[in-house]
């Protein structure tokens, strides 16, 4: 799947019909298509269950994204898709993935639980030593496939139940020019941090926000004129899925986002060029 970076931008499946296998009262399968990733799809007790996708139309579709998943590298995730119906006869995709996530060797592997953080990617890993409850895995389909009846199965003997925290449908917008002057990774920190009287300092530690930023330095017009139209669409607010390295590997825990757009912007200077400069702001 290596390649070109990609912006996976308009997600089809928030217009379809999705159901599971099975689901739990407080976690339905519909959470998929709620864009706050801690609204998520929780299956019931079992080591595999699957989410099923029907499209209102045949679209185009180059990649489908698994945003959040509870799944260990010791488990897979199959996507299958037909022309005719789910589980039919004209298959035209059946691709199995190890999911995309990072697991720290020398880490103890412990519940994270409920806790006081509510429901979401927190409260949803079990036993499974991440480093960040957060991943996403990118799984590229053959190219030109419109089906618009899709299966994910989710797979793992390590798990008691399967999650996933946003279903993405999506077709896959490249640059013919990939990014010239390379690109930038940092975190925005939000943990809390307070001081006493006496100059001791108490922290209430959180995640921090991924940013990955970069400049594409030579777009054609027409794809200045696409990326304008995308950030009219989408602004700061809508989220959107960006990966610098899109492989199905554990690298995407530091190389993909699920997040929005910042402070980004087009310029054409003299020399005739069009550079797009961006900031893609990890959403919890």
């Amino acid at each position: 799947m290596s390649g070109n970076a990609l912006f996976l931008l308009t997600n089809y499946a928030e217009s379809g019909v999705v159901s599971a296998s099975t689901e739990t009262p407080t976690a339905p399968a519909g959470n998929v298509q709620n864009s706050q990733r801690g609204e998520f799809w929780r299956s019931d007790f079992g080591g595999s269950s699957y989410l099923d996708l029907t499209l209102p139309a045949a679209r185009t579709i180059s990649h489908i994204a698994i945003v959040d998943t509870n799944i260990t590298v010791n488990g897979t995730i199959q996507v299958e898709a037909w022309d005719d119906a789910i589980d039919g006869v004209t298959q035209t995709v059946d691709i199995t993935v190890a999911p995309n996530l990072y697991v720290d060797p020398n880490e103890v592997a412990i519940p994270f639980g409920e806790g006081a953080y509510g429901a979401g990617p927190f409260g949803a890993v079990e036993s499974s030593a991440l480093i960040n409850g957060r991943n996403v895995t990118l799984i590229a389909l053959p190219s030109g496939v419109t089906s618009p009846f899709i299966r994910v199965t989710f797979a793992d003997d390590d798990t008691s139940w399967q999650e996933c925290g946003v279903l993405f449908v999506a077709s896959a917008e490249q640059f013919d020019v990939n990014l010239s002057y390379g690109w930038q990774a940092s975190r925005i920190e939000r943990s809390a941090f307070r001081e006493s009287l006496g100059g001791r300092r108490f922290v209430q530690q959180r995640d921090g926000r991924l940013v990955i930023q970069g400049q594409f330095e030579w777009l054609s017009d027409a794809e200045r004129t696409r990326m304008l139209i995308t950030l009219q669409r989408f602004g700061e607010f809508r989220p959107l899925l960006f990966s610098v390295i899109p492989e199905t590997t554990d690298e995407g825990l530091t190389t993909t986002v699920y997040g929005t757009l910042r402070g980004s912007s087009l310029n054409h200077h003299n020399a005739n060029l069009n550079r797009l400069q961006f900031q893609a702001v990890e959403e919890l």
